[in-house]
């Protein structure tokens, strides 16, 4: 697969996703908890699906992907960046209203 840098809005639309990915370049999430947040967000992916991601390895054996810590980090994640985005909006729309107010 050939990757390719593209602006963020070209990948996703949600406002929470963009948080999230903020949030890892700037040093405030981990990639393994941004990872699954995405995921979460993105493509609609379950908690316990993702919970249950195992390596299996050449010899046969698996483990977890990700640890409980992990999906614990992600979901708060996800939990703060929604909340993020819910008080931007609710702030642009006061700022909207103030405006017409005004007009």
């Amino acid at each position: 697969i050939r990757y390719e840098i593209r602006p963020l809005s070209e990948v996703t639309d949600s406002p929470v996703v963009q948080t999230i990915c903020y949030a890892l370049g700037t040093g405030q999430a981990s990639q393994e908890a941004a990872q699954l947040a995405a995921w979460n967000q993105n493509n609609g992916v379950p908690w316990q699906a993702l919970a249950s991601i195992r390596n299996t390895h050449l010899n046969g054996n698996s483990e977890l992907a990700f640890s409980p810590q992990q999906v614990s980090q992600a979901m708060r994640l996800t939990n703060y960046c929604a909340r993020f985005v819910e008080s931007k909006a609710r702030q642009a729309a006061q700022t909207d209203s103030t405006a017409s107010m005004a007009d």
